[in-house]
């Protein structure tokens, strides 16, 4: 928190700070989102007082707009919610400069929301999100008492009667704007302590929002770490399942090599027996004993156990490594 805030949280700070609001010692400097909105609202008169030129024929609207500016079809920049007529404006303006200073002091931040097509004043304050209004009461000439000053306008129009309200929402779980409090601005005897209630309710709200959002996302952080949890476990599985998988694969191909030696092992042995059993023939001619010696040297040779050790030998030391 900066230093230059006060502690929302701490109710004796907090108390303290509200009891001293007073608007008439505000910064008389309007904040940037003000001086957006009284050009806007200057260049939405021109664009208003130029309008009529449209209706005009094309010779007549080509010659006046060399000497007025002409009345240009662009879309308007959106701008903080403040509706007073020019007369109120700088009252209205004071006012919310005050607002503004005060509500960062506590650690909001008021902005404009340029994704709306409307004017809107939102402001957030420990993460919960609030919107509010200052207007100009408006009647309609009917209701007046006085008429004899209307200068032939319609009675079902309205007027603004120089009345100012702000108007404050706050956001429920709904994501729906319920009203939270409206200031009467005219009574001056009164506005600063209804501020100071508005700060107080404002405290309340947010931080029992805070709360409900802390633990949303503690909840939903303990829910990211079991899922964490659960995924690492999924991995480890898996990989146990695939070291089983192999080693099991590594197995199967060892018996299969065993396999292999054990038939060379009968089937040379075999041979062997079918060596001997030529060498000891009788009944055979000594040129033919000599062919058959001669065969059993060369078959003994080729099947020869030595080949034999030599692999089981090999095998075995890859069993070591």
């Amino acid at each position: 928190m900066k230093s230059s805030e006060i502690d929302i949280y701490d109710e004796i700070e907090f108390r303290s700070w509200v009891k001293k609001i007073n608007l008439a010692l505000d910064d008389q400097n309007y904040c940037n989102i003000i001086e957006d909105h009284n050009r806007e609202m200057d260049n939405r008169k021109n664009i208003s007082k130029n309008r009529y030129l449209e209706n005009l024929p094309f010779e007549v609207r080509w010659s006046m707009e060399r000497e007025i500016n002409p009345y240009q079809n662009e879309r308007k920049t959106v701008v903080m919610s403040i509706n007073t007529s020019e007369k109120t404006r700088a009252k209205a303006y004071k006012f919310m400069n005050a607002f503004i200073n005060n509500i960062s002091k506590i650690g909001g931040r008021v902005y404009v929301d340029k994704t709306e097509d409307n004017d809107n004043t939102m402001f957030t304050l420990l993460e919960s999100r609030y919107k509010c209004n200052l207007y100009e009461k408006q009647v309609k000439l009917r209701n007046r008492i006085k008429t004899e000053n209307r200068e032939m306008s319609p009675l079902y129009e309205s007027e603004y009667n120089g009345d100012l309200y702000f108007e404050v929402f706050a956001e429920d779980k709904n994501d729906k704007w319920e009203s939270l409090q409206t200031i009467d601005i005219n009574n001056s005897h009164v506005v600063e302590s209804e501020l100071a209630d508005l700060f107080w309710k404002l405290r309340d709200d947010a931080i029992s929002k805070k709360i409900i959002i802390d633990q949303e996302i503690a909840k939903q952080q303990e829910l990211r770490e079991k899922q964490i949890r659960q995924c690492e476990e999924d991995k480890i599985r898996e990989e146990r399942t695939r070291l089983e998988k192999e080693e099991l694969v590594k197995k199967q191909k060892m018996q299969e090599k065993i396999k292999t030696h054990m038939d060379k092992w009968e089937y040379t042995n075999r041979v062997l027996m079918y060596i001997n059993e030529l060498r000891s023939v009788s009944g055979v001619s000594d040129n033919e004993r000599t062919l058959l010696l001669n065969y059993c040297d060369y078959v003994e040779k080729i099947y020869s156990k030595s080949e034999v050790y030599k692999e089981i030998l090999e095998f075995s030391q890859e069993l070591e490594t």
